[in-house]
């Protein structure tokens, strides 16, 4: 009975996962005239503007990106992976994959990966919503996760809001739960950044970011079962709510043509409170790098 309940589980949130990521497409092909505010960073053709007011297509990007991160939160190890990337955004609705925003530089939506839609916008002020599936933990990533149980793929929802401030810079925060397994918790951080032209072609942004946690997913993420604990190396240990983690980063971009754009970063972040404090914590603070190459097609 077990197996057939996660069975059932798995099922439905395959179902979930495909109605997010169809959805967007359903309401698209129902959305009637009426172009919604362009965030987008790229200025407009004034001379176009003038004489065609039509509302733009379909933007998309296509991304290759090569990442150096930790195995896990946490881990004393780092691995390097190659993964591609894509975003596609007609009107207010976006599906993406975590890192394709920042490797197209559209910047035209703030509300996170996965099938996003911007609730409401203004000049000041954006709102959003958006749903992905996170890759969850494998006990067999590392030998340091060996024995705890695995954390499960699952759905989860993420609402934001973001204020634009004055000389390219902004303040956004976002709450994300985890809908497959709400008992994995949920999260809230806050983020403060700056984007700006530094050069003919070239384009930099920076950020500082908190996140904290309530004491479901600092348990789920962070806490060690009494099952798996290991006398003298991996105490049990049971975390309460508080603070995951604090980063910092960078990037640079470079438009090498029209529709194609370099992108490097480097972000370090570090663990805090009872995250910083769990057995599993290896290293609490390591860098993250990235090297991506995407080709973006603006939709004019």
């Amino acid at each position: 009975m077990p197996c057939a309940s996660r069975t059932r589980q798995r099922r439905l949130l395959g179902l979930t996962a495909w109605a997010v990521v169809l959805l967007p497409a359903t309401a698209l092909h129902a959305q009637v005239a009426g172009a919604p505010v362009d965030a987008s960073t790229d200025q407009p053709d004034r001379t176009t503007a003038a004489t065609a007011p039509a509302e733009p297509g379909p933007r998309y990007i296509l991304a290759m990106a090569m990442l150096h991160a930790p195995v896990f939160p946490g881990a004393a190890s780092s691995a390097n992976k190659v993964r591609p990337a894509f975003s596609f955004q007609l009107g207010r609705w976006t599906v993406s994959t975590s890192r394709a925003v920042d490797l197209g530089g559209l910047q035209v939506h703030q509300t996170g990966p996965g099938a996003s839609t911007v609730l409401r916008e203004t000049e000041q002020w954006q709102t959003g919503l958006s749903f992905r599936v996170h890759s969850g933990r494998n006990s067999a990533d590392d030998p340091a996760l060996a024995g705890l149980p695995d954390i499960p793929a699952s759905l989860e929802a993420r609402l934001s809001a973001s204020l634009r401030l004055a000389a390219g810079w902004s303040a956004s925060t976002a709450w994300t739960q985890d809908l497959g397994h709400p008992r994995h918790g949920a999260r809230i951080s806050t983020t403060l950044g700056w984007s700006g032209t530094v050069a003919e072609g070239w384009r930099a942004r920076a950020g500082l970011g908190l996140e904290a946690a309530n004491g479901n997913f600092m348990r789920t993420h962070f806490g060690v079962p009494s099952a798996a604990a290991l006398p003298g190396s991996r105490p049990a240990y049971t975390p309460g709510a508080g603070w995951v983690s604090a980063s910092l980063g960078g990037s640079l971009q470079y438009r090498v043509s029209p529709h194609w754009i370099v992108t490097t970063s480097a972000t370090y972040g570090r663990l805090a409170g009872p995250a910083a404090s769990s057995p599993l914590t290896q290293r609490a603070g390591a860098f993250s790098t990235l090297v991506g190459l995407a080709y973006v097609n603006k939709g004019n």
